[in-house]
């Protein structure tokens, strides 16, 4: 199994006193690209972080990378399989006590709420069972 190194699992605070180090040594161009690779935060993270340790970055820079990251993230949005409760399910939440999730053509799935007000060997599918199990000609009595 591959673990990612512990440079990027720091909280802030230790992130902060080993990029002191980090940004002497710093042999590429870009800082601000250089330490959302090494640290594996975002760019907007980087800026301010960047800023604390006092490296100049422009105002105009942090605003780019707030928007760059939204709009990611909408991408991302739009990316996301759809939610259970789709157009033509729309009582869905309603129906469901809980609601494991969808099949691949989008219909969702889990235990419905009348099934879940029972308790389980009140329940259709398993009454059923518990009768085949023990048929009166089967009992030893």
């Amino acid at each position: 199994m591959i673990t990612a190194p512990k440079r990027k699992k720091l909280n802030r605070a230790k992130r902060l006193n080993l990029a002191k180090q980090w940004i002497v040594a710093y042999p590429g161009g870009s800082l601000i690209r250089g330490y959302t690779k090494w640290f594996g935060v975002s760019d907007v993270c980087a800026i301010v972080e960047l800023r604390m340790l006092g490296v100049d970055v422009a105002d105009a820079r942090l605003e780019q990378a707030k928007r760059n990251e939204t709009l990611r993230a909408a991408k991302r949005a739009e990316r996301k399989p759809k939610s259970a409760v789709m157009e033509g399910w729309a009582d869905a939440d309603e129906r469901f006590a809980s609601l494991a999730g969808c099949t691949p053509g989008g219909a969702p799935h889990g235990i419905e709420q009348d099934s879940a007000d029972a308790t389980w060997d009140q329940h259709p599918a398993w009454r059923r069972v518990l009768d085949e199990m023990y048929e009166d000609d089967d009992l030893p009595f």
